[in-house]
Parts: C-alpha cells; structure tokens; sequence
C-alpha cells in the first residue's frame, strides 16, 4: 500500500509542496532554485521581502533551462521571471531561460517577486536555476553612479 503525502514548505520549490505558489524568503540572504530535474508543468512563486531601507540584489549561480527556438522568433519554454515588487503583477524586470548566467539585478525597493514556470510541450530534462538574494543599501544618486 503506497501512501501519498503532500508538503507545506513556505521557501522551497518542491515537487507535491502545497505553497509552491505562495513561497516567501525574508532577512538579509538567502538561497531559492528549482527542483533539478524538474517535471514538466511545474510552477513556483517567491515573494522576497528585504529589511526597510533594503533593497533586492539577485544574483544567479546557475540557469539551466529549455529554451526554444522557432524559426520567426525566440521562446522560452521554461523561465524565471523576475518582477520589481510584491506580486506577480508588479513591473516585470527581466526573463531568462536557456543557461547564460545573467548579471546581477537589484529590485527598486524591499520586495522582489520571481516566478519559475517548467512548460509541457518543450520540456527537455535540465538542471534548473539557483540563485541567491540579499539586502543591499539603497543607492541614491544625485549626479552620476
């Protein structure tokens, strides 16, 4: 007899986590990735949430994801999507797929909101993404940085 179980982690994308859309990371570091190897139809959301006077810096240690390519255009079937704020409709910073490691990105205030999506129809096996967050001082300009 085979029991089944669902998991309730408020930070880690896993497999059967009832919270994988409603993740949160707090404090002033911290570590989110995909699952490696992750099946296809697969969805994350993290919320992440700086101390006041902070800001987001995420930075990617890995990023191995499907990536498409049709003949008119460039898709990605599998994504990270980076907003700048507190949900999924906030200003969308960036996409990435495929496995160029991008360049740091900062938020432009305390929340950072990421969304990882594993497609059905272009789903290759691939090692997913790693990345890591943590409190920074706002920059505050007045001539040229």
């Amino acid at each position: 007899m085979c029991t089944l179980f669902l998991v309730y982690d408020e930070g880690h994308c896993l497999p059967g986590n009832a919270n994988n859309l409603n993740l949160k990371l707090t404090g002033l570091y911290g570590t989110l990735q995909s699952p490696e190897d992750y099946p296809p139809e697969f969805d994350c959301e993290w919320l992440i949430t700086v101390p006041k006077g902070k800001v987001v810096e995420l930075s990617f240690e890995r990023l191995d994801l499907d990536f498409q390519t049709s003949e008119f255009a460039s898709s990605c079937g599998d994504y990270v999507q980076i907003n700048d704020g507190d949900s999924r409709k906030s200003e969308t910073m960036d996409n990435f797929c495929g496995n160029a490691v991008p360049k740091p990105l900062k938020s432009s205030g305390r929340h950072m909101y990421i969304l990882f999506h594993a497609d059905v129809l272009y789903h290759t096996p691939r090692q997913g993404f790693k990345a890591t967050f943590k409190a920074v001082s706002k920059r505050l300009c007045k001539l040229q940085c």
